[in-house]
């Protein structure tokens, strides 16, 4: 099978999980709309000296101070309320992902195995998600910290700026590297977990050695469906910048479209989770 109709293929799997991908729809929109009441009443705050429309057409210094000030006041608040995000995230995540994992893996697609899956593995994932979390972490800071910490200086001293402009994109391809690799050594890291019923530190050695021993199939599959994820954020952009909300009905209906990409954009990553079994899989079983 080709790499391009092993991704087709994905994506047709993914609709047998249609009631999975509705549940993990409904529980982030309560998620984003919890974020969003929060944010809403902090914005509220600021909304006496934070002008959009002065900051972009009349700049006035007196407005950056008034925001300094407006935020400092509120900064307990703000480090709290996103504290307790952040880990409601992360744990809903867990949740979300060992039930859909378990799932994918078994080719078992109703919302009482998802049950199952939670049940049996939300505790044995924390520990991997932590792990590669400090991966990505590091990864991100190794990559972007000597750019950023050195910007101004490169700024001063290069004579020709656009190399300094041309970095980004080139950091960029070597950060996407390396993020890709660290996200299929964790989806496999977690199915080798799955597949061994148990917790082993084994299971971190096996998917390393499953993603680098088709680490072509890999990147080729994870780029087609990157490509494909540009597209979805390349269309949902455009019809951001055509449809406008001058009305109640174009508010309404912007809404719905954007609810509409949501979902497309899990269907996508529930494939990819798919195209990644697969490949583990072939591998196990040849």
């Amino acid at each position: 099978m080709s790499n391009i109709d092993s991704v087709i293929s994905s994506f047709r799997e993914s609709l047998k999980l249609k009631k999975v991908i509705g549940l993990i729809y409904v529980v982030q929109l309560i998620l984003a709309i919890i974020v969003a009441i929060v944010a809403g009443s902090f914005i509220n705050t600021l909304a006496h000296t934070a002008s959009i429309h002065e900051l972009l057409s009349d700049f006035n210094y007196q407005i950056i101070e008034d925001l300094k000030v407006a935020a400092q006041s509120n900064w307990a608040m703000i480090s709290k309320v996103a504290f307790i995000v952040a880990l409601l995230y992360v744990v809903i995540s867990l949740f979300l992902h060992s039930g859909l994992l378990y799932c994918i893996y078994h080719r078992r697609y109703t919302l009482k195995d998802f049950g199952i899956g939670v049940k049996s593995y939300y505790r044995r994932f924390l520990f991997v998600a932590i792990f590669f979390l400090v991966l990505s972490v590091a990864w991100t800071i190794l990559i972007w910290f000597p750019y950023l910490s050195n910007l101004f200086h490169m700024m001063e001293h290069w004579v020709a700026e656009y190399m300094i402009v041309w970095l980004i994109p080139m950091l960029s391809i070597i950060y996407f590297i390396g993020i890709a690799f660290l996200f299929a050594w964790s989806v496999q890291t977690r199915y080798f977990m799955i597949y061994q019923s148990h917790w082993s530190f084994s299971v971190f050695k096996q998917g390393f050695r499953q993603v680098t021993a088709q680490l072509k199939q890999h990147y080729i599959q994870m780029f087609l469906f990157a490509a494909l994820l540009m597209l979805i954020y390349g269309v949902s952009m455009m019809l951001d910048l055509s449809l406008g909300v001058s009305s109640a009905f174009l508010v309404l209906l912007f809404f719905i479209i954007q609810q509409c990409v949501v979902l497309v954009k899990l269907w996508h990553k529930v494939s990819v989770y798919i195209s990644l079994r697969n490949l583990q899989r072939i591998r196990r079983d040849g």
